[in-house]
C-alpha cells in the first residue's frame, strides 16, 4: 500500500546501498522502464474466496437463483482483498478484515471475513441475481476508508473510453505508485477480429503480478497473476491463497469510429464462443499524498505517505528539463502522470511537459510561454490557459503520435481568462476571469467544448496574477484564493445564477497562505507560511485539523492533493452488460501459490540479494517479513518459513 521506492527510481529521496535496495516500506516490488519493459508483483495480497454458503455457525452470502451462496460476490470479495492488504500494510484500523491468519481455519476469522464481503455488497447494490455494476463500488470503498481512516485514501474507477482503456502495463504503474488494485475483464462480442460489440457480463479479481520484461516478451505480450475469488470449490472454508497466471497481449481494436488499445486475456481454457476476454475497468485505492512546488518555486516536490511499521512520509523532487521555475502542474487522474509548465524568461521561452512518475521520462508537448494555468478533465484530456486562448490536449492520441494539440479557442470578449479548474460532476471546464469576477462553465463533450454559461460572483474582483480556483469535489462549491489579497474564498451556488459567499480564510499580516487544494471529503488543504495545514468545514467553519497524515509538510506557492477521480459513465459503463458472470462460467487456469521472497532485483528469479533483503526487513519487523503465524508478529517461525520457500523457488 506504501509507494514503492523502485517505482520512481530517479526521483527517489534516499536508496538503500547494495544489492538489498528495499522499497521504503514498500509491499508493491519490481521496476517500470516503459510499457515494453517492466514487471512487478504484490506481497501478501489476500485472495479471499466468493463462494460461501450458511451452515451451522458459519456466516454464508446471499444466494442466487441456484441457491449458491455468493456465486456473484466477485466485486464486493475482490474489494475485500484490497482492504486486507491495506490492513496488512501499514493501515490496520482501516475497514476490513484486519491482519489475521486468514488460512488458519479459524471459523470466527473465516466468519469476519464473510461480514465484510457482505457489507460491502450491501454498500454497492450486490445481489444474488446480478452481481455488482455501476457507481456505487467506487462510492462504497471510499464511505468505508473515509469512516474508518478519514483523509488517508482515495479510491480511482477507470473504464474503457473513447480512445483509451486500463491496460496491463497501465496497472503495474498504478500498484508501483502506491495503490492496490482490483481490476475487471468483459466477454466482449467482435463484429471481427478488430471491432468491439457489445459486453456481455465480466469478472472482477485483484491484481498480483504484471510482467512485461523485454527480455522474456514481445513488445505487446506479457503475463499477469491475480487473486481469483471464484477459484475454490471450497463453500464453508477459506482455500489456501493463490494466484491465477494467464498471458496477455495488448492489442489494436476499434469502438465506434475510436481505435485505442487494449489488454485481452489469452486464457487457455476459453471457451469456443468467440468472445474475447478484454480487461476494461480497473478500481485502485491510493494513500493520499501531496505535490507542491518548492518554495523557491524551481521544483516540484512530492509527498508520499508511508505508515507503515516505522510511520513517516518520504519527499521526492522534480526539477523539470528546462530548468525554468514552474509555472502550473496537474496531475492526469490515475496518478501515473503529471504535466508540468513552465514559465517564460526573458526571451526564453516557457514549455509544456508531460512526465511519467514512474520512470521519470518527459516528452515535451507545446511551448507554452503564456500558460496560465493546466488542468486534466476526467477523461484524461489536458486544458491548458496560454494567454488568451484554451488549448486541449490527448495525451493518448493514438499511437506514437506526438501531435497531442486537439483543441485551440480564443476567449474573447473584454474577460481575460486567468485560472482554469474542472468539476467532475458537471463535466465543465471551468475558467475564472479574475478582474471581472466572472466563471465561464464549458461543457465537455468528446473532448470538445460547448458553449459557455457565464455567472458573476458577488462583489468579486482578483488580482489576474496571483489567482486560483477550485471546485469542490464534495459539494461542487467554487473556491478561489488570491495570494495577493492573502485569502481563500468560499463561493456556493444557489439558484441557476445566484451566488452567495460562503466561508473564507484569511491570512492577514500573521500568516501568509499560499496554493491550496480541497479532496473528496472536502478536506482544504492549505500552504500557510510554507507549511501544509488540513481544514475541515463543519457548521459553516472551517476547523483545522492537527493530526492529518500531510500537515506540516513543506509547501510552495502551488499545491495539489490528491482526489479520487473516475470516467464512469452510467450510459456507457451500467446496466446488465455490466453485470458479473457466474462462477461456473468464470475462466480457469493454472495456479500457483503467490511468490513471496523475490524482494530484490534482479527480479523474476531469487539469489542471494532477496535473502539481504528479507533479513534488512525482518530486522526492521516490515510486515513483508512476517511469513508465518503468529500473524503480526515476528519470530523465528518467519525465517523457517523464509528459508523454505526460498528453496522451492518461484513459479
Amino acid at each position: 500500500m506504501t509507494r514503492s521506492m523502485h517505482a520512481r527510481p530517479t526521483l527517489v529521496a534516499f536508496l538503500l546501498a547494495g544489492a538489498a535496495a528495499l522499497p521504503a516500506q514498500g509491499d508493491t516490488y519490481g521496476y517500470f522502464s516503459g510499457i515494453h519493459d517492466c514487471y512487478m508483483f504484490v506481497h501478501g495480497m489476500p485472495d479471499f474466496d466468493q463462494k460461501r454458503d450458511a451452515a451451522p455457525g458459519i456466516l454464508g452470502l446471499a444466494p442466487n437463483d441456484d441457491g449458491e451462496g455468493g456465486a456473484m460476490f466477485c466485486v464486493p470479495t475482490a474489494a475485500t482483498d484490497l482492504l486486507g492488504y491495506a490492513n496488512r500494510h501499514g493501515y490496520p484500523d482501516a475497514y476490513g478484515p484486519g491482519n489475521l491468519d486468514f488460512q488458519s481455519g479459524d471459523v470466527g476469522v473465516y466468519n469476519d471475513v464473510t461480514t465484510i464481503i457482505s457489507s460491502l455488497g450491501a454498500l454497492m447494490g450486490t445481489d444474488g441475481h446480478g452481481g455488482t455494476s455501476g457507481s456505487l463500488i467506487r462510492a462504497a470503498l471510499q464511505f468505508v476508508l473515509d469512516f474508518s481512516e478519514p483523509g488517508a485514501f482515495d479510491v480511482y474507477s477507470f473504464y474503457r473510453q473513447e480512445d483509451w482503456a486500463p491496460k496491463s502495463w497501465d496497472m503495474a504503474q498504478y500498484a508501483l505508485s502506491g495503490g492496490a488494485v482490483m481490476f475487471c475483464y468483459g466477454r466482449w462480442n467482435m463484429e471481427n477480429s478488430a471491432v468491439l460489440g457489445t459486453r456481455d457480463g465480466g469478472h472482477c479479481v485483484a491484481l498480483t503480478r504484471v510482467d512485461h520484461r523485454d527480455a522474456f516478451h514481445p513488445d505487446f505480450l506479457g503475463d499477469i497473476g491475480y487473486a481469483n475469488p471464484s477459484n475454490s470449490s471450497n463453500t464453508t472454508t477459506q482455500a489456501s491463497f493463490n494466484q491465477q497466471n494467464e498471458s496477455v497481449i495488448n492489442d489494436l481494436y476499434f469502438k465506434d469510429g475510436e481505435s485505442l488499445i487494449m489488454t485481452r486475456i489469452l486464457f487457455d481454457t476459453d471457451p469456443d464462443d468467440e468472445r474475447f476476454r478484454l480487461i476494461d475497468s480497473v478500481y485502485v485505492v491510493y494513500p493520499r499524498e501531496g505535490f507542491s512546488t518548492s518554495i523557491g518555486g524551481d521544483g516540484l516536490n512530492f509527498w508520499g505517505v508511508h505508515t507503515g511499521s516505522t510511520g513517516g512520509y518520504t519527499l521526492d523532487t522534480y526539477t523539470p528539463p528546462d530548468s525554468l521555475p514552474i509555472g502550473s502542474f496537474a496531475i492526469l487522474p490515475d496518478r501515473t502522470h503529471i504535466a508540468v509548465q513552465t514559465q517564460s524568461i526573458g526571451v526564453i521561452p516557457g514549455n509544456l511537459f508531460y512526465v511519467n512518475l514512474n520512470s521519470n521520462e518527459a516528452t515535451h508537448v507545446a511551448q507554452a510561454g503564456q500558460g496560465r494555468g493546466v488542468v486534466f478533465g476526467d477523461d484524461r484530456t489536458l486544458w491548458l490557459l496560454d494567454g488568451n486562448d484554451i488549448v486541449g490536449f490527448d495525451m493518448d492520441n493514438g499511437v506514437d503520435v506526438d501531435d497531442y494539440q486537439i483543441w485551440r479557442q480564443n476567449f474573447g470578449g473584454n474577460a481575460t481568462p486567468d485560472a482554469v479548474a474542472y468539476d467532475d460532476e458537471r463535466d465543465e471546464l471551468v475558467v475564472l476571469s479574475a478582474q471581472t469576477g466572472e466563471l465561464f462553465r464549458y461543457p465537455v463533450r468528446s473532448r470538445t467544448l460547448g458553449n459557455p454559461t457565464i455567472a458573476t460572483l458577488p462583489g468579486a474582483q482578483f488580482n489576474p496574477l496571483s489567482v486560483e480556483i477550485e471546485i469542490s469535489p464534495f459539494d461542487g462549491s467554487v473556491w478561489i484564493g488570491d495570494l495577493s489579497d492573502n485569502s481563500i474564498t468560499q463561493y456556493v451556488q444557489g439558484g441557476t445564477n445566484e451566488w452567495s459567499r460562503g466561508v473564507r480564510l484569511a491570512g492577514g499580516r500573521a500568516t501568509d497562505l499560499g496554493g491550496f487544494s480541497i479532496a473528496n471529503d472536502g478536506r482544504l488543504y492549505v500552504g500557510q507560511d510554507g507549511e501544509m495545514r488540513e481544514y475541515l468545514l463543519e457548521d459553516g467553519q472551517l476547523v483545522p485539523v492537527e493530526s492529518g497524515p500531510l500537515s506540516r509538510m513543506s509547501v510552495g506557492s502551488i499545491l495539489w492533493v490528491t482526489r479520487g477521480r473516475t470516467n464512469f459513465d452510467p450510459q456507457e459503463h451500467d446496466g446488465p452488460g455490466w453485470n458479473n458472470v457466474l462462477p461456473s462460467e468464470v475462466e480457469t487456469g493454472d495456479e500457483s501459490p503467490f511468490c513471496r521472497v523475490d524482494y530484490a532485483a534482479p527480479f523474476g528469479q531469487t539469489d542471494f540479494s532477496d535473502v539481504l533483503a528479507f533479513l534488512t526487513m525482518f530486522a526492521g519487523a516490515h510486515p513483508d517479513a512476517d511469513l508465518a503465524a503468529p500473524i503480526g508478529q515476528h519470530d523465528f517461525s518467519d525465517i523457517i518459513r523464509f528459508l523454505t520457500e526460498f528453496g522451492e523457488g518461484c513459479p
